[in-house]
């Protein structure tokens, strides 16, 4: 699946069985998870981070199926659905905006694929693995320029 895949809905499709609606979530994911990640810049190819490692805490909302979201590393908060397996967000820090998604393989193991913005309109993406061990192992390759 290519990151512009899902930025306009749920993913590769599987998380809504195909009919556009948010499938059932397939486990509740609130608690703290371990994530190593890697971002690049869109327009340079530069490296924006590489194999940085943060902590993510996900809070459950009633309904079962929102969540909210704080990012210890970059300070950012965010919020979003889980469709089936994949928890699709968006988020805003300092400086930027992102957009994502969380593709569980269980309740505690996910690859992470997401794209910003940033306030002088600089795009990039990211991939990443998390986990609610101790740790992920690294993120997947994303090829980028030494800055």
């Amino acid at each position: 699946m290519s990151l512009a895949a899902f930025i306009g809905g749920c993913g590769d499709g599987s998380s809504n069985n195909g009919t556009g609606e948010c499938a059932p979530a397939a486990f509740d994911i609130a608690g703290t998870f371990n994530e190593r990640y890697t971002c690049r810049s869109v327009e340079s190819g530069d490296c924006a981070g590489v194999d940085v490692s943060t902590q993510v805490i996900i809070a459950q909302s009633t309904n079962g199926v929102d969540y909210t979201f704080e990012n210890i590393a970059d300070v950012s908060m965010g919020s979003g659905q889980l469709c089936g397996n994949e928890f699709i967000w968006t988020s805003t820090g300092e400086g930027f905006t992102e957009m994502g998604v969380w593709t569980f393989s269980d309740a505690d193991n996910v690859s992470i694929a997401s794209m910003y913005t940033e306030s002088n309109g600089e795009k990039g993406e990211c991939v990443g693995v998390a986990t609610t061990g101790a740790d992920p192992g690294p993120p997947p390759a994303l090829p980028c320029n030494a800055p």
